[in-house]
């Protein structure tokens, strides 16, 4: 770190949220002047890290060409050699989550524009500039879902719930002609900022993947109306987010009912696991403290959202 800059030094270290990887805000100074880095080390096997190190890496360099606004990548290491795990070294971006600035009434409509108009852009970005050597793609949009049926099961089994009605009607009803496009994989508001001059980044690019863009825009929808759960003056801007999101992208959504129970339910069996194995918490020190709250003001209100979303999908 202190390499990539001159008589540099360190000032502080703050670890930052998240679930599957490590990431760092760093503070240095450098000839008087303060700067700031986001250090991203990848978790899982060396073979799963390395993966995904070399993922993001492709697509923060891919969507930069194409004019995505995405962090500069400083320094990187995708084999481990340094510190036995592929790390990435990048900008930090000086913003606000979404999600965050989505909670002041004068900047909502302009925040919600930017989130929605960016998942439209990147949905229409041709999968034949993609490079086939660092995605997953699919013949037919059926295909896709028939894997991730098998993801819902696959879930199930290790979180011991039984939703077999429900991942047997999805399978049953799943729509046969789908196109594919690329997917953000996990458009929460809280995964993309807005710096001061209303630019859009995209921070975490790891998720990305092909799919069926209903899957994208039912798994931001359902984020959003996470946000309502918790915020009353957020009332109805999951709604505004469908409409806005059909006039930019200049086609109706299709089969949107089914893939909100689709997402629903892998979110659903998602936060099951993730709860259960206390993935949530860090440090542990302080999960006594910590659980009960999460537990009760999060994922309470959250599932029974989720629950009831799966319901309305089998009677209707």
């Amino acid at each position: 770190v202190l390499s990539l800059f001159k008589d540099a030094k360190i000032r502080s270290i703050k670890r930052l949220g998240g679930i599957g990887n490590e990431s760092y805000k760093v503070n240095i100074l450098s000839n008087g002047e303060e700067k700031r880095i986001c250090i991203k080390i990848f978790s899982g096997t060396l073979n799963e890290a390395k993966k995904k190190a070399i993922k993001e890496k492709y697509f923060i360099e891919k969507l930069s060409e194409i004019g995505f606004y995405v962090p500069k990548i400083l320094h990187y290491d995708l084999e481990g050699k340094l510190i036995g795990r592929p790390f990435l070294i990048k900008k930090w971006i000086e913003g606000r989550p979404v999600g965050k600035v989505l909670e002041k009434t004068e900047d909502k409509e302009g925040a919600l524009e930017a989130y929605t108009y960016s998942l439209v852009r990147l949905h229409k970005v041709p999968l034949s500039d993609i490079s086939p050597n660092i995605i997953k793609t699919y013949e037919k949009g059926e295909a896709r879902i028939l894997e991730q049926i098998e993801v819902l099961k696959m879930f199930s089994k290790l979180v011991k719930v039984d939703v077999s009605n429900a991942i047997t009607l999805l399978k049953e009803n799943r729509p046969r002609a789908l196109g594919l496009s690329l997917l953000f994989g996990d458009y929460a508001p809280e995964n993309v900022l807005l710096d001061n001059n209303k630019r859009l980044y995209f921070i975490d690019l790891e998720s990305i993947e092909v799919g069926i863009r209903e899957e994208d825009v039912a798994y931001a929808y359902h984020m959003l109306c996470f946000l309502e759960l918790f915020n009353k003056r957020l009332k109805g801007i999951s709604d505004d987010f469908l409409i806005l999101y059909e006039h930019y992208y200049g086609k109706p959504l299709r089969n949107f009912e089914y893939f909100k129970a689709f997402i629903a339910l892998k979110l659903y069996l998602i936060l099951k696991y993730l709860m259960k194995s206390r993935r949530f918490l860090r440090p542990v020190q302080v999960i006594t403290i910590i659980y009960p709250i999460i537990y009760t003001i999060f994922f309470k209100r959250a599932m029974n959202y989720l629950r009831e979303c799966i319901r309305t999908y089998i009677v209707s």
